[in-house]
């Protein structure tokens, strides 16, 4: 049977870690290992987690050995990067297999079926690398029924065009392939999933499979603004095309309540003026500086084209 292990990196989350745990522990099918990494918490993060690891044999704590007091993502790049090494020690040790590796945050939800649901997915898609499924933002925090979660009382979270959930299980093929979970000041994540691409794997998001979260952020104004500015500032560190960067910001600036394309397009600009760090990876800044780009042109020229010949 195929097999899975799970990372989660976590700081002060005892809030949601026991509503975590039932969602894995009740999974129809169960992961070989689940490696929580702590950053240093400064709440009872940490005994909960013990209390988990004499429940489940194959629950395990690690501690970050690597923590940056900068305020970008470094600190979960190090987390998740520090888990999957903790992974591969263990299951070697222990002489385990796994043929997928999930990476999931403490502040969700998810179905008792969820990862059997996307195991399915590769099966039947062998060229499928990273599946993820729908995510909302749980808006009642009284609705905690993994199964029968009334969705029309959630709110499906929005993304970029270019962008994909967060709660995803990679093939760990397609993981090894680009070299594991890199370690990125900014936006680790469309770092690893853009190397994934460039290499032909699949990338989906499946309308079967969802995810919810617990923890909404990102609702005041305030925190949009910010949330949507660091968006703006990460593009740079990426070194987005200028012209792929408006189109994100008018996509987002269509859309109620409007104000994020300005703050998306304001973080850019900010990074730009003060001449702000770039990545360091020449593949990734080519892709987005021009490949990027050409991709998008050429799916509005094909949909401009399907719409003419109708």
């Amino acid at each position: 049977m195929l097999s899975y292990v799970l990372i989660t990196p976590v700081k002060n989350e005892a809030k949601f870690l026991y509503t975590l745990a039932n969602c894995i522990v009740n999974q129809t099918i169960l992961p070989k290992v689940w490696v929580i990494v702590d950053g240093n918490s400064s709440d009872n993060s940490v005994e909960i987690i013990h209390e988990l690891c004499r429940t489940y044999q194959w629950i395990h704590l690690k501690k970050q050995e690597t923590i940056t007091k900068q305020k970008n993502h470094l600190n979960f790049s190090y987390g998740v990067y520090e888990g999957y090494e903790f992974i591969k020690d263990t299951c070697i040790k222990s002489n385990l297999n796994y043929d997928f590796v999930g990476k999931i945050d403490a502040d969700i939800i998810l179905p008792t079926d969820f990862f059997e649901k996307l195991i399915t997915e590769f099966i039947n898609d062998p060229f499928l690398g990273v599946a993820s499924g729908v995510s909302y933002d749980l808006k009642e925090n009284d609705l905690i029924n993994y199964d029968n979660l009334n969705l029309k009382k959630c709110v499906k979270k929005n993304y970029l065009p270019q962008e994909l959930p967060d709660k995803r299980l990679y093939r760990r093929e397609c993981l090894e392939n680009v070299g594991g979970f890199p370690l990125s000041k900014y936006s680790p994540d469309t770092v690893l999933l853009t190397k994934i691409k460039l290499r032909g794997w699949d990338i989906k998001t499946f309308d079967n499979v969802y995810v919810c979260n617990l923890r909404d952020d990102t609702g005041t104004e305030r925190n949009l603004w910010k949330s949507s500015k660091s968006y703006g500032n990460n593009r740079y560190y990426l070194d987005y095309s200028p012209l792929l960067v408006l189109a994100n910001a008018l996509y987002l600036a269509a859309k109620k309540p409007y104000y994020p394309g300005f703050s998306y397009l304001f973080g850019y600009i900010s990074s730009c003026l003060r001449r702000d760090e770039k990545i360091e990876d020449l593949e990734i800044r080519n892709y987005f500086r021009c490949k990027r780009l050409k991709e998008i042109m050429g799916i509005v020229l094909s949909r401009k084209h399907q719409i003419l010949s109708k």
